[in-house]
């Protein structure tokens, strides 16, 4: 099996042996890729990232029950799209089998998990860490509840409504200033989580999008 560097190679020699001498491996990791990621020459980036994760992949075909996770960076993109935050081409993301990618945000002790398979059922993860025993817990799957408390109430209180509504009115009904409101609705509104509808109009839309960085800052 070839592979596209020589430590990449290595790493492929050590975890065959490793693999040898073990009866039944389960699980492999490998953290991270860009230790031991082949040095490329930059003229077909896709092509490049996607052989260097290739062979990896051939070497599971020998050993169906044993799983390898591969950890790598993300990159500092805001893109809706979970896979475009994978650093690399998309060449990395079509040699595997599935992708993950955990994203913590600010000032909170929650984080998304999106799980991307390559033949299963896509899933988003709403995960909490546990204060005692630090461990990661699934606590929903409602991206909402990754959204600050104000936002969260605005979401509510638009949705019951019904209809748009003016930063003055939704202020009045949740008990913000005038000032407070129009930040927060025009924040949410960047990030998607509500349309703006006429001149001051604002109104809940189904399913918010996924919450940006930014979603603690009210």
């Amino acid at each position: 099996m070839q592979f596209a560097g020589a430590v990449l190679q290595r790493t492929h020699l050590k975890t065959r042996s490793n693999a040898t001498e073990l009866s039944k491996p389960r699980l492999i990791v490998l953290d991270t890729y860009s230790s031991v990621a082949p040095i490329t020459r930059g003229i077909n980036r896709h092509q490049e990232d996607y052989n260097a994760l290739a062979g990896l992949a051939g070497l599971l075909t020998q050993h169906p029950d044993t799983l390898m996770v591969v950890i790598h960076h993300t990159n500092k993109s805001e893109q809706t799209d979970v896979m475009h935050r994978i650093s690399g081409s998309q060449g990395m993301t079509a040699a595997t089998d599935g992708n993950a990618v955990l994203a913590r945000h600010t000032a909170s002790n929650r984080c998304t998990l999106s799980i991307r398979p390559r033949n299963a059922a896509e899933s988003d993860l709403i995960l909490e860490r546990h204060a005692e025993n630090l461990k990661w817990i699934v606590v929903s799957e409602n991206e909402r509840d990754l959204l600050s408390d104000t936002r969260q109430r605005v979401l509510q209180w638009l949705d019951a409504c019904g209809t748009s509504a003016t930063a003055k009115q939704i202020g009045e009904e949740l008990g913000l200033s005038p000032e407070a409101a129009r930040q927060a609705l025009a924040r949410m509104s960047k990030d998607g989580q509500l349309c703006k509808e006429g001149r001051g109009l604002y109104k809940s839309i189904a399913g918010a999008s996924q919450p940006s960085r930014s979603s603690q800052d009210v």
